[in-house]
């Protein structure tokens, strides 16, 4: 039988972006592999399964890795060397995780995490400007999106991507472009955004909204929220180093979800025409 294998590579991205324009970023990433349930069935009932070998080429060489220690059992001294799984480790896990999720269609089985060494924008996915304007009786909020240039040959996009500014009080006349949501409950003014992709790459988007304060308002952060489909910050190709057959790599999945993502506005005083 050959084994059809999945990979997964999902990162997890941290910047903070400051309004002279630094950037301070931080990756964190990881590597699950899973298979079907009839396979990993048959697999932990194979007295002589083949054995699997993992190569990764990362682009960013990771500052540090953990390996899962369940299923893998010596290390290699860095993350760009042959990674090998431990059979019998990998079966004993497999029917660990059979008979807790019998309902399952496939069984996962995380192999490793990382860390990328802290940089600034030229590992944030999304760069991203802010400012909070204070004229005689409004405020303007813009927020500036761009993506990351590395991105420029990769096939991404966004699901999704949400810009969320609490604001004191209540906001009276709203003005925004695009379209703003107010939610009352959490005084959060908000901008959700779908299917978003290279259209990135060369125009910058913006949003903005305008409105009168009820009360003293003082600026704050715009928080961001987003998944990235198709690429990873890390550069990292993933490939089954496999001599002897027994598995076959059914796909690779990269992603890059937002963890704490923000912009600090810089502040402005519209001057009255």
């Amino acid at each position: 039988m050959v084994y059809p294998v999945a990979l997964a590579l999902v990162e997890t991205a941290n910047a903070v972006f400051k309004p002279d324009n630094r950037c301070t970023a931080k990756v964190e990433g990881a590597l699950t592999m899973s298979l079907p349930k009839a396979a990993a069935q048959h697999l932990t009932s194979n007295p002589t399964p083949p054995p699997l070998k993992l190569k990764l080429s990362p682009l960013i060489i990771p500052q540090s890795f953990i390996i899962n220690r369940k299923v893998i059992s010596l290390k290699p001294p860095s993350m760009d060397q042959t990674i090998e799984i431990d059979m019998k480790l990998l079966q004993t896990f497999i029917r660990e995780e059979l008979s807790n999720a019998a309902q399952s269609a496939r069984v996962n089985i995380p192999l490793l995490k990382y860390e990328l060494p802290v940089m600034g924008d030229e590992i944030a996915p999304l760069i991203a400007r802010s400012t909070y304007s204070m004229s005689e009786d409004q405020i303007t909020i813009s927020v500036e999106l761009s993506i990351n240039d590395k991105f420029a040959n990769s096939n991404f996009y966004f699901p999704r991507i949400v810009l969320q500014n609490a604001i004191n009080g209540k906001p009276t006349t709203i003005q925004s472009k695009p379209q703003v949501q107010w939610n009352s409950g959490a005084g959060v003014l908000k901008w959700e955004k779908v299917d978003v992709g290279k259209e990135l790459l060369h125009n910058k988007d913006v949003s903005q909204a305008r409105y009168t304060p009820t009360c003293d308002s003082t600026p704050t952060n715009t928080n961001i929220e987003f998944e990235l489909s198709g690429d990873v910050l890390s550069g990292t190709d993933v490939c089954l180093d496999v001599l002897e057959g027994g598995y076959s790599m059914h796909t690779v999945v990269k992603k890059i979800r937002s963890g704490k993502y923000w912009t600090e506005p810089a502040i402005t005083e519209e001057v009255p025409s």
